[in-house]
């Protein structure tokens, strides 16, 4: 704000246009700090255009956060999250939220996520998981405020069946982060072979 204020006072021949280059909402300090608005304000007549520079299109890897449980090692979402690593370099985060919030062990669970991490990773692909707290909307922001997250992967059983989309997870969490959030059917027939569910 002062290095604007300083340039439209200071600068012959006048400003003309102020070019204001920042990181994308979910990155950046100064759209949370509405910085953006503040320099439109101080400009006044002054044109102001806002470019958001995304840092990770020139290195090209992607963080796409995954978020599955007891659908973690069926066929369709371990397929999706190889056609996402096939399209271009990525790091898969698996969170999966404990079903039981009441035990401190959670070996089904824990049993699920290394299965697919080791069919994963046994294919090159990063991957890595964890276990999480029973909220997933919770879980979700959580690894979104700890890590940098690209894109996000919600799995979950049939309409009929998840408790996860009778909360509306899926649009809160696009709501919420603004990141892309791809939504994959649990496919009861369809498991990995060798996974047990």
């Amino acid at each position: 704000m002062t290095a604007v204020r300083d340039a439209l006072a200071q600068l012959e021949p006048p400003v003309d246009e102020i070019i204001l280059a920042t990181h994308p909402r979910q990155k950046s300090g100064w759209l949370r700090k509405n910085v953006v608005d503040r320099i439109r304000e101080t400009a006044g007549s002054v044109p102001v255009e806002h470019v958001v520079v995304d840092l990770r299109d020139e290195t090209g890897a992607k963080n796409v956060l995954v978020l599955a449980n007891e659908t973690v090692v069926g066929k369709a979402l371990l397929d999706r999250i190889r056609e996402r690593n096939a399209r271009g370099s990525a790091s898969f985060l698996i969170i999966s939220p404990q079903s039981d919030p009441g035990q401190a062990e959670h070996p089904e669970a824990e049993r699920r996520l290394k299965r697919a991490l080791a069919e994963l990773r046994s294919e090159g692909i990063d991957a890595h998981g964890q276990i999480a707290q029973p909220d997933p909307f919770s879980a979700a922001l959580d690894a979104v405020r700890e890590e940098r997250v690209d894109e996000i992967i919600v799995s979950t059983f049939a309409p009929s069946r998840s408790p996860w989309l009778r909360k509306n997870l899926v649009q809160r969490l696009h709501d919420e982060t603004k990141l892309p959030v791809e939504h994959i059917v649990f496919q009861s027939d369809q498991v990995e072979e060798g996974a047990r569910v």
